[in-house]
């Protein structure tokens, strides 16, 4: 808490003190009263804590990936003191297990070590002029070791090492496509603040993302590069009724060999949670397929007009720019980029957010999007 005895504080030194305390996420109430007493002043706290164990389902459905399951479970101060352990099974078009172990190191407030394995089946579709070209079937097993206030309720600053395996077989398409078997070691820092009110149809708040990567062939990686990617997002809400938002994103990778699965994407509406906490360079983008395009450089911006017009009930009005390069270019020309625009329905539901858009582009005149459950 920071809080010395027989030294005075203000009342935001307090406040603060308890934020802390509540951002570590393993209270679900934190408050404080003020006793007065002959030559002295008593702070006194009340705390409940979470409870031990957590058990967890979720379901989600869309039109592109049908069906998907989500398993969680938490269990909390299994080994030590102010640690959990944190389980995820995604099964549905997209197979993931995640194991996560995280223990605060008791030097400095929010700071601890996190330690993660990962393994995921994905597809990615490989498009040419709108078209379907090929299909690839991605495996990756990894490992990642990381240090900082990684569990801050708003803010979070890290630095790790990762590690990992990506195998790459080409599911549809021509015979004679390549076939992909790499490894990959990096070394990672991350700087990120979010502030937003809520993750779904937010009224106001703003949040910033950057993340930079750096491979090292001789900590066993196959190739050495360079990566920096920079998001950031804000809602600012104009009435009781209307809410004006932005988001900006940018990336590169400064390598003539960059690693196959650490290429930036760009298209497809819907940005899951799972998927974003473990890799924030997901950006939404309306009129283009799901990640229909990948390269190594991304320069994008979304502005967006959201309509609160009945209870738990949104139309939002969506325009964004963007494209994907092989090398970065400064000259900001609308040749340059592709546009995209869209309407998006959404509504609060007791199974997640509800969501039917419509949406075109310089490259695709219509594209319909529906999802209902929590993103995952």
């Amino acid at each position: 808490m920071k809080l010395s005895p027989q030294t005075k504080h203000s009342i935001r030194d307090i406040e603060k003190a308890v934020e802390n305390v509540y951002s570590l996420q393993f209270f679900s109430r934190v408050s404080y009263r003020i006793r007065r007493e002959p030559n002295k002043t008593v702070l006194i706290l009340s705390l409940i804590e979470k409870k031990l164990n957590k058990f967890q389902l979720g379901f989600r459905y869309d039109n592109k990936r049908n069906a998907s399951f989500l398993l969680n479970v938490l269990i909390r101060n299994l080994m030590l003191e102010s640690s959990y352990i944190n389980f995820d099974v995604m099964l549905g078009n997209r197979v993931e297990l995640d194991a996560q172990y995280f223990a605060l190191l008791g030097v400095l407030p929010g700071v601890g070590l996190n330690a993660r394995l990962n393994y995921a089946e994905d597809n990615l579709d490989l498009f040419y002029q709108k078209d379907v070209l090929a299909q690839y079937g991605f495996k990756t097993v990894a490992g990642e070791l990381k240090i900082g206030s990684i569990f801050a309720r708003m803010f979070e600053m890290s630095a790790g090492l990762r590690g990992e395996y990506i195998r790459a077989r080409p599911n549809i398409g021509q015979a004679g496509l390549p076939r992909f078997d790499e490894t990959v070691a990096s070394l990672s820092g991350t700087l990120w603040m979010d502030r937003f009110d809520r993750f779904y149809f937010p009224r106001s708040g703003y949040s910033a993302y950057l993340r930079y990567d750096h491979g090292l062939k001789r900590l066993g990686s196959e190739v050495a590069y360079d990566r920096i990617f920079f998001k950031a997002a804000a809602a600012v809400p104009l009435s009781r009724l209307f809410v004006l938002g932005g988001k900006i994103v940018t990336g590169s990778i400064r390598s003539a060999e960059a690693p196959i699965n650490g290429a930036f994407n760009l298209g497809g509406i819907d940005v899951s949670v799972l998927q974003t906490d473990r890799n924030r360079s997901l950006f939404s983008f309306y009129g283009l397929n799901r990640k229909e395009l990948f390269g190594s450089n991304i320069q994008a911006a979304q502005l967006y007009l959201q309509y609160n017009f009945a209870r738990k009930n949104y139309l939002t009005l969506v325009a964004n720019a963007g494209n994907i390069f092989d090398t970065w270019t400064d000259n900001v020309l609308k040749e340059n980029y592709i546009v995209g625009y869209g309407l998006t329905y959404g509504m609060e539901t007791l199974l997640g957010p509800l969501e039917i858009t419509v949406s075109g582009s310089d490259v695709h005149r219509f594209l319909t999007y529906f999802h209902i459950g929590v993103k995952f």
